[in-house]
């Protein structure tokens, strides 16, 4: 596989501190929460409301090149924007007591982002806040069905009695957004590719499906081909798509290569060009500025209006768990290494993936909600699934072109193989959300009061030892 990929398509070279194989130390949990979750789950619905393992019960298998360009808009069985915002009313009208759909705000393009809270609003107990969100990236739809199906499955659970679930619903408030990055999404039936945002591109508003991007499979082989040189390389960038070339300017595709890394836009970090770029063209533009993006600029804002002490980024691309580097000479207290380490260790053997630390945070959303919100205690990049076998590349040598291909399969599972993702993600997810975070110990404020006196008392003694005020046999 080339570097290209490894470099600019998702992050684990240049992030990792450290990288090791999954552990498969023992676990001591009290609960039977994990025995009652199947890898696969063949379960029924007891409402009218359609769960998600029964809207892929039929979905197809692996389809010869890039599966969504034969979906289309619609997106076969995998979730459109229309359809997110429409499972998503339909489980809060099912699940009143359970269920409530927000709005964090507009996209470039004018769509609402929509997320979901579940709660059980019955109850009035204190509550910890959880934030999940999917698909920063548009190509990695994957994350969206991994989202949904952890809603749908907390949901039926805690339906069926389940104790955990009904546990998890009164004692916390987890917020859910499937999709981000709504507007980069809507590009993807014709552009598998399409990983950014839309601003620069110029396109219309208000409008769910776009055409006369330049984008074709003209040689029929079922794959939108990607172009580079080695220059290319080096920014993440490429030169073209398989398409026709309709406004004459040399190079197809040149619209969609606009856009901004929604996942290199936040602040903490930004600009740091060891993992991100100023090309405007290049997979991993940082944008003009630190929150340039409506969508991450809405989620900031949304974010300052809770207190999410757990928060989880959804991506694909690999099977990995990734955390911010800590180094608590910046802020943050040692305590929270050991806290990582000991919430990773537990990830590992729930999932099998590997791990490792995001060393340069070049405005990324994980290393941005730990470093810059002092009541967040853990924030994972959690990446879902991974294909680096699907993924082909070659090189002309007289052209010294690279030509790519494969790159749905390499962010997403086949649409048979979703529910399947799913419920091991599930595993991670519901972990984090009913993980309580200890909070370093801290002295009491009599104790830094004596201690304070303390000082100052040998402070006054010093200075009148000095001052030849002290005497070893004093008189009085």
């Amino acid at each position: 596989m080339n570097q290209r990929i490894i470099k600019y398509h998702f992050f684990m070279t240049f992030l990792i501190i450290s990288l090791s194989s999954p552990s498969l130390l023992s676990l001591n949990l009290s609960s039977s929460t994990f025995s009652t979750i199947p890898l696969t789950a063949h379960l029924h619905q007891a409402t009218d409301y359609k769960y998600i393992w029964d809207e892929f019960s039929d979905a197809p298998g692996d389809i010869a090149g890039d599966d969504i360009l034969q979906f289309g808009p619609s997106f076969g069985k995998f979730h459109n924007y229309t359809e997110i915002i429409a499972k998503l009313m339909d489980l809060e009208s099912s699940f009143p007591n359970y269920c409530e759909v927000f709005t964090i705000g507009k996209t470039h393009l004018n769509h609402e982002i929509y997320g979901i809270k579940l709660t059980d609003k019955m109850s009035v107990s204190p509550k910890e806040e959880i934030l999940i969100v999917a698909q920063h990236h548009a190509r990695e739809q994957i994350t969206v069905e991994n989202a949904l199906y952890f809603i749908d499955r907390l949901i039926f659970d805690a339906q069926q009695q389940d104790f955990d679930a009904l546990h998890t619903l009164s004692s916390r408030e987890i917020y859910i957004i499937p999709s981000l990055n709504i507007d980069g999404t809507m590009l993807i039936s014709i552009n598998p590719w399409q990983r950014k945002t839309t601003s620069g591109m110029n396109l219309p508003k208000d409008v769910y499906e776009f055409s006369n991007l330049e984008l074709t499979d003209l040689n029929n082989n079922g794959y939108i081909e990607a172009y580079y040189t080695k220059t290319d390389q080096i920014e993440g960038s490429i030169t073209g798509y398989e398409g026709i070339d309709m406004n004459n300017d040399s190079i197809v595709g040149d619209i969609v290569m606009k856009g901004t890394d929604p996942n290199r836009n936040y602040n903490y970090g930004f600009g740091d060009l060891s993992f991100s770029s100023k090309d405007q063209n290049s997979f991993i533009y940082s944008g003009e500025y630190a929150f340039s993006e409506d969508c991450t600029k809405n989620l900031k804002n949304f974010i300052s209006k809770h207190s999410f002490k757990t928060a989880v980024s959804l991506h694909s691309g690999i099977h990995a768990i990734y955390y911010p580097y800590i180094d608590y000479k910046k802020g943050k207290q040692e305590f929270d290494i050991q806290n990582y380490s000991n919430v990773t260790r537990v990830l590992k053997n729930l999932l099998g993936f590997q791990s490792g630390a995001i060393n340069r945070p070049a405005g990324l959303f994980a290393p941005w909600m730990y470093w810059e919100h002092s009541e967040n205690r853990l924030t994972y990049c959690l990446e879902t699934y991974g294909n680096e076998s699907a993924y082909h590349s070659s090189f002309n040598e007289s052209t010294g072109i690279y030509s790519d291909t494969g790159i749905w399969d390499y962010f997403n599972p086949a649409a048979n193989k979703v529910i399947d993702n799913s419920a091991l993600i599930y595993r991670g997810l519901f972990y984090l959300a009913n993980y309580d975070n200890p909070e370093p110990e801290r002295k009491s404020p009599i104790l830094y009061f004596i201690l304070g006196g303390i000082a100052c008392v040998s402070i006054g003694l010093l200075v009148m030892r000095k001052k030849g005020l002290f005497r070893r046999n004093p008189t009085v």
